[in-house]
């Protein structure tokens, strides 16, 4: 996900009241990106292939949706 699309994502959300169904639903993402990554790293025996790379930025900018709405809610 480009930086500007996750930008647009969050302020998208901040425009709605905390929705605990989108935090729950980010937690299972991030959860099943997790699990995915671990198996990735077993199959190619490597931290470092391509496919775990992508990956795991993917889960990285998942992290960081997950954390900006957090910050944005927290006093909800």
């Amino acid at each position: 996900m480009a930086i500007r699309t996750l930008v647009s994502h969050i302020r998208e959300q901040q425009s709605d009241a905390y929705n605990p169904k989108f935090k729950a639903t980010l937690e299972e993402e991030i959860r099943t990106m997790r699990n995915k990554m671990e198996q990735l790293v077993q199959v190619e025996n490597s931290f470092t292939s391509d496919v775990v790379i992508q990956l795991s930025m993917q889960l990285d900018e998942k992290i960081n949706l997950y954390n900006a709405y957090i910050r944005n809610n927290k006093n909800l």
